[in-house]
């Protein structure tokens, strides 16, 4: 009996070992087969399925697509997929293009910032890398001594609400499902069974009765607020550092600012939305200011900052009679769950 790893990148994507190497690797610790599923690419699998031929490790070609279901990341595994089907490999390549687009925005913001990180310095690091993710930049801010590890470039720079962060495009889950089925595989060698699996309904909702479940759906908040120019002016004079109304290209409602202090909240969002979302940055200005954990020798993840913040903007605005729960509720829920570094 053997051991098989369905989920396994190479450095096609964002793993550390050619796929050649990972089929060398895979004999030394005694795999039967690995599935290689790099981040939306099948660039990798050619020379993987050479490397194993004639040994005793099944190379499974696979892929990893990252979707999105209600707001949430949800990466999906395709398993013993053709990856020459031409529709799928057009589609793949899509999804590639758009990380491209998302990854040029980033640079700009990067450089903007005055790092030197270029399109140039990237390719001499990470040659023969078909998919960039944010995890080659934080390993760039790491050696460039930018920050102390990978860890702080996501903390400071590359994470939701962070200065250089660009949302990528949203592939729906049930898209990344379609496109896997349509790319049907087939066995792969003899003596590995791989199991095929297929969408099926095992249960649905018409075989309840009663209410509807409730949901925890991030609602964006709207409506007007009472005095709210007068609320906005007394959270100005707590806040350490200047709120500032902008337009913004993020998916964020607003962020603060860590290396030039200040608060910046989304335009055009309703007084509701704004009131809520300043309290939530004021919270981070004077709770999780990185200087000020530092000097207090206090550790915090992105999860509890989030948390915190969300929760003092939900007690200030319950204060004030400003409901909050359809959009706080669902936000906290959100991150509850840890981080993909895609």
């Amino acid at each position: 009996m053997g051991f098989i790893d369905l989920h396994v990148h190479s450095n096609i994507s964002d793993g550390s070992l050619t796929p050649a190497e990972l089929v060398d690797t895979a004999k030394k610790i005694g795999l039967k087969a690995f599935a290689l599923t790099d981040h939306d690419t099948v660039a990798g699998i050619p020379e993987a399925l050479s490397a194993a031929k004639n040994s005793s490790v099944t190379v499974i070609p696979g892929i990893e697509i990252s979707a999105e279901y209600k707001g949430i990341d949800i990466h999906i595994l395709g398993l013993n997929i053709d990856y020459k089907n031409a529709d799928f490999v057009s589609r793949v390549q899509e999804y590639a293009n758009q990380r491209l687009n998302r990854n040029k925005k980033m640079l700009t913001k990067m450089q903007e910032m005055g790092f030197d990180i270029t399109d140039e310095r990237i390719a001499a690091r990470f040659s023969g890398v078909n998919v960039i993710t944010r995890a080659h930049y934080a390993i760039l801010f790491t050696e460039l001594g930018y920050t102390k590890d990978n860890d702080e470039a996501f903390e400071k720079y590359l994470n939701p609400d962070c200065p250089c962060y660009i949302p990528r495009v949203k592939v729906p889950v049930t898209e990344a499902v379609k496109l896997i089925l349509s790319a049907n595989g087939k066995p792969v060698m003899e003596n590995v069974v791989i199991p095929q699996y297929r969408v099926v309904t095992v249960f649905d909702v018409s075989q309840t009765e009663g209410k509807e479940l409730p949901t925890l759906d991030v609602q964006t908040l709207k409506g007007s607020v009472h005095r709210f120019e007068d609320l906005m002016e007394a959270i100005r004079r707590i806040c350490p550092v200047p709120i500032s109304i902008e337009k913004m290209e993020m998916e964020a409602n607003g962020y603060y600012h860590h290396l030039e202090k200040r608060i910046v909240v989304k335009e055009g969002m309703s007084e509701a939305q704004t009131m809520k979302t300043t309290l939530h940055e004021t919270a981070h200005a004077l709770l999780h200011d990185r200087d000020l954990l530092k000097q207090q020798n206090i550790t915090k993840t992105s999860n509890e900052r989030e948390v915190e913040a969300e929760s003092v903007a939900y007690m200030v605005c319950d204060h004030f009679g400003l409901d909050t729960s359809g959009y706080t509720f669902g936000y906290v829920t959100s991150w509850m769950s840890s981080q993909s570094m895609d």
